[in-house]
């Protein structure tokens, strides 16, 4: 036990080591993240700052297109002589303007002087004195305005329609029964669902094909909802508003900046947990196999220890001449050469896998008798077998077909399955050897009469240097079965393993290839 926890303290740093890496790449990437987070509040609010500005910069941009168009007809007029502006004239304005629904003349003292079209007399006076309250409500403020053109936005049968007026110098009606040399006005009523979509349509589209976003225009019942990513369209039309579409805006860009960042911070994570992983099996694989080797030496030791120490004590009691009956000297000296061939039998067992396993040569094929092999083997051990309470039986067809085999290594395995066989069977156990061909093979079949195993403990005795589950008396270094499936490999043989069928015990075959006789 000693060396097991010495062995689990050194290994108790290596183990730790890639849990926390783990723990480490955990923090780093929470770090990571957080700081994502912080990049993503900062993108947002620069696109919302992105979206303000390019809705101001549309705003002007349409501001400025409404003040030409409303202003163009009443440059046009005005910089007409006052006896040449006639009816005629006026519909030549209406008809160059399509946004222009009527266009007004007025006196100094707000009265109508021509219209295009002809107005209703009581429509008339209606616009008359709401454009005189205006113009009385706005005087102080427009006296300090830079642009001499007043304009305001009022319902015209349900629909808004955009006011604008604009001072003259003089206008002199061409019959000269009303003169207006010292002054007046030019007023002209404009639709304003003409207007959006022949004036500031047209702007806001070629504002999105220049910066490849989308725009929303709103009208006052919806403005309340854009919050503070909208601008007012223009001073001309209050209340309606500019709305950068949020998904297009740095949409885009934001996604693409930030999913190799999010990509690169999984892929490290994820090979950072991979990599441990692997550290912690080869770490944990490791101590197993060493661990594994540990038992393995326990075991060799504790099954050499026997054989030398039984050695050891018929030897001492017969060099003290303490035994004076010959029989019983004879017995000894059997007893010392028994277990001599066992402890040579160990070694051999030993030695041979691990040649095999490094792919030396160790055996001959050379012979071809193998019932003569298996009968000398069977003749030779069968005194030492029957000691240890087994009762044996050898079974063999006649004429069984040659093998190309080592006789040695045919040895080996006919000790190790009896051996085997012995430890599992227990006492008054039924051990038979059968020979048998068939088929183009030849079978070397051991089996008991015992209580058998379980499929985990005949998993575990196919394992090289692993011991299953034993009867209590059961002892071995756990390599018999393994250099049987070595051996077994060397001669193109199959090796199998299992419980008996409808019997008791287990069974251990060995089918080695005929060998074609020549016709």
């Amino acid at each position: 036990m000693q060396p097991a926890s010495r062995l689990r303290r050194n290994l108790r740093v290596p183990l730790l080591l890639p849990w926390l890496l783990l723990l480490t790449t955990f923090c780093v990437a929470g770090l990571t993240f957080h700081a994502l987070r912080g990049q993503r509040a900062e993108i947002e609010q620069a696109r919302l700052s992105s979206r303000v500005h390019l809705s101001s910069l549309l705003a002007s941009r349409v501001d400025h297109a409404l003040q030409t168009a409303l202003r163009e007809p009443l440059l046009l007029l005005r910089q007409t002589r006052g006896s040449d502006l006639t009816q005629a004239r006026l519909a030549d304005a209406l008809a160059t303007h399509p946004y222009v629904d009527e266009v007004l003349v007025l006196d100094r003292e707000m009265r109508p002087v021509r219209s295009q079209p002809a107005l209703l007399g009581g429509y008339q006076q209606r616009l008359i004195g709401w454009v005189t309250e205006r113009l009385q409500a706005e005087t102080t403020a427009e006296t300090q305005s830079l642009s001499p053109m007043r304009t305001f936005v009022e319902a015209v049968e349900g629909a808004p329609a955009v006011f604008a007026l604009l001072p003259i110098r003089a206008i002199e009606d061409g019959g000269g029964e009303a003169s207006t040399a010292d002054g007046g006005w030019i007023l002209t009523q404009s639709n304003f669902g003409r207007l959006r979509s022949e004036i500031v349509m047209p702007v806001v589209r070629q504002f999105e094909r220049e910066h490849g976003i989308a725009v929303r225009l709103l009208d006052p019942a919806s403005a309340a909802d854009v919050g503070q990513s909208g601008v007012p369209l223009s001073p001309l039309v209050p209340g309606w508003m500019l709305s950068v579409d949020t998904a297009s805006v740095g949409g885009e860009s934001s996604a693409l900046t930030t999913w190799p960042i999010f990509a690169a911070a999984g892929g490290v994570l994820l090979a950072v947990i991979l990599i441990s992983a692997i550290i912690a099996w080869d770490v944990r694989r490791e101590y197993a196999l060493v661990d594994l080797r540990n038992r393995f030496v326990a075991n060799v030791s504790h099954e050499l220890r026997t054989p030398l120490s039984l050695i050891r004590m018929y030897a001492e009691t017969l060099y003290l001449n303490r035994i004076r009956d010959a029989d019983r000297e004879h017995e000894y000296l059997r007893m010392i050469l028994l277990e001599a061939e066992r402890l040579s039998h160990m070694i051999g067992n030993v030695l041979d896998f691990s040649r095999l396993r490094q792919g030396l040569p160790v055996y001959s094929l050379g012979q071809t008798r193998l019932d003569s092999t298996v009968r000398a083997v069977f003749e030779q051990y069968r005194p030492e077998w029957q000691s240890r309470g087994a009762r044996l039986r050898l079974n063999m067809d006649e004429n069984v077909q040659p093998v190309a085999h080592d006789p040695d290594a045919v040895r080996q395995i006919v000790l190790n399955l009896v051996d085997n066989a012995v430890k599992h069977g227990g006492t008054d156990s039924d051990i038979e050897v059968r020979l048998r061909s068939g088929d183009g093979w030849v079978h070397l079949t051991v089996s008991d009469s015992g209580a058998g195993i379980s499929d985990s403990a005949q998993r575990q005795l196919r394992r090289s240097m692993q011991q299953g589950r034993m009867a209590e008396d059961a002892r071995g270094s756990g390599l018999g079965l393994a250099l049987v499936a070595q051996i077994s490999k060397v001669h193109r043989a199959n090796f199998r393993f299992e419980r008996r069928q409808r019997q008791t015990g287990i069974e251990a075959t060995v089918s080695f290839p005929a060998m074609q006789e020549a016709a």
